[in-house]
């Protein structure tokens, strides 16, 4: 009786779904916010820190693309990735020898009679930068696998270190660029906020007609001091998040009636900006609230991510035209139209490494 064949695609569908599935059960937003407070609180010694991190999440199979997105924004663009870079690296290697010099025998005898394994094998042996490269430049390849996978192979250190390295710098060169951007928006938001000063405007605390500009004033202050605590990480802020939750609610409340005018866009009815305003508000609102009970239930990474949904509503709540960022979504673009083609390069280059062994049994 013949063997069930099942589709290529299935161990991928499974693998992601499971990854999936993991994350969403395990708080791995607030294991990398407390890891992000503990860092910044070293000073100068803060890189060394984040490198001992990155290699202890990489060895426990953590996708490392959050730590990734941290350096950008503790270190901006240029600094950010020549250390995610060293982190990366430096992990990679040490997971390629744990693999090699700990589990190769074992998994070896395991996998002797598995053709795929095989044919990875002879394929690093014939052409090994070749497969490293395109193997790191491929989604479809998780990193915190390849690093062990690779050590069960027979590829050499240098060269899976050297490629490895080569083939890992566009996506950490996106994230940390992505991650500085965001960044500098926020120290703009924190000058901005200075110079409105910290206390809430009128239109926010006081009853009574409130113009249009007056309205967007206020929406633009709970906006920057929503940005300003997520940026800073403070550990004592869940009054000042409690304190934006209720102006918004307040503000809600106000618009709603008409006693309160919606900032209208350029070719906009009031009836049009009213509507827009308050749903964007009322989105606002229940992502503040959202992160004030993550803050309560102890899980400060997920009340970060609802604060930074917070205030992109703002800012579509005061009127802003949405910006598109050509640069970076043309570096989206091009990276997702590069991982595909060379995921199937990387399918070719091994089929034509390992000949026949490589077909699926």
């Amino acid at each position: 009786m013949p063997r069930p064949r099942f589709p290529r695609w299935l161990p991928l569908v499974l693998v992601a779904v499971t990854a999936t599935t993991v994350a969403y059960f395990l708080p791995l937003l607030d294991w990398i916010a407390a890891a992000q407070i503990r860092i910044e609180t070293f000073g100068v010694w803060s890189p060394i820190l984040y490198v001992v991190l990155y290699i202890l999440f990489t060895l426990a199979l953590i996708p490392g693309s959050a730590l990734t997105f941290t350096a950008g924004l503790l270190y901006g663009a240029g600094r950010g990735t020549a250390i995610s870079l060293s982190a990366s690296t430096i992990a990679a290697v040490i997971a390629f020898l744990v693999a090699r010099y700990f589990f190769r025998e074992p998994l070896a005898r395991r996998f002797a009679g598995s053709p795929r394994f095989q044919a990875l094998d002879r394929a690093v042996a014939g052409d090994a930068w070749k497969i490293v490269v395109l193997m790191r430049l491929s989604p479809a390849f998780p990193y915190v696998l390849l690093n062990y996978a690779f050590g069960l192979t027979r590829v050499r250190l240098t060269t899976f270190t050297f490629f490895s390295l080569v083939g890992m710098i566009p996506a950490t060169l996106l994230l940390t660029t992505a991650a500085a951007a965001l960044g500098e928006a926020a120290d703009r938001a924190r000058q901005e906020l200075a110079e409105a000063g910290t206390r809430a405007p009128s239109v926010l605390t006081e009853n009574g007609p409130a113009n249009a500009e007056s309205v967007r004033a206020g929406i633009s202050w709970l906006r920057n001091r929503q940005l300003m605590l997520w940026r800073d990480a403070e550990t004592q802020e869940l009054p000042s998040q409690q304190e934006i939750a209720n102006l918004t609610e307040g503000l809600i409340r106000r618009v709603g009636i008409g006693e309160a005018t919606a900032p209208a866009r350029e070719g906009e009815s009031a009836g049009e900006a009213q509507e827009r305003t308050l749903a964007a508000l009322k989105d606002a609102a229940h992502e503040a609230r959202s992160a004030i009970r993550y803050f309560a239930d102890g899980r400060p990474g997920t009340a970060r991510d609802r604060q930074k949904r917070a205030a992109e509503r703002f800012s579509e709540a005061r009127g802003d035209a949405s910006k598109i960022n050509w640069g970076l979504w043309s570096a989206i673009g091009a990276s997702l139209l590069v991982s595909v083609a060379v995921g199937r390069a990387a399918q070719k280059a091994l089929a034509s490494a390992t000949g026949p062994a490589a077909a699926p049994a």
